[in-house]
């Protein structure tokens, strides 16, 4: 599998005509390509927030350092939100959404 730009697709140019036919299949197409779920490279997702939780750790240390615990708190929270995005990029929506309690 690979991934695509499917925004860059000219359906116009795949399907050339001006016939009825040429412009169903232009539409069908876009349909197909727009029902399908957006994929992403978990991996690079995951290394991302990792650098993003590495930066916010840094910042907490220093803010630590300076007796800015306050600050240090607020750090620690976002670093919970990032570790919490990163187990759900990393589960990958295997989990079915439609059961869990939001509030």
């Amino acid at each position: 599998m690979r991934l695509i730009d499917a925004d860059k697709i000219d359906f116009n140019e795949v399907f050339v005509g001006a016939s009825k036919f040429a412009e169903d299949t232009r539409q069908a197409g876009k349909m197909l390509i727009d029902a399908q779920p957006t994929a992403y490279d978990v991996d690079k997702v995951v290394y991302e927030i990792n650098n993003k939780i590495q930066e916010l750790d840094d910042k907490q240390k220093l803010f630590i350092e300076n007796g800015l615990f306050n600050m240090a708190d607020k750090m620690a929270s976002k670093i919970g939100i990032y570790i919490e995005c990163r187990e759900i990029v990393e589960k990958a929506g295997e989990e079915d959404v439609s059961t869990r309690n939001f509030i």
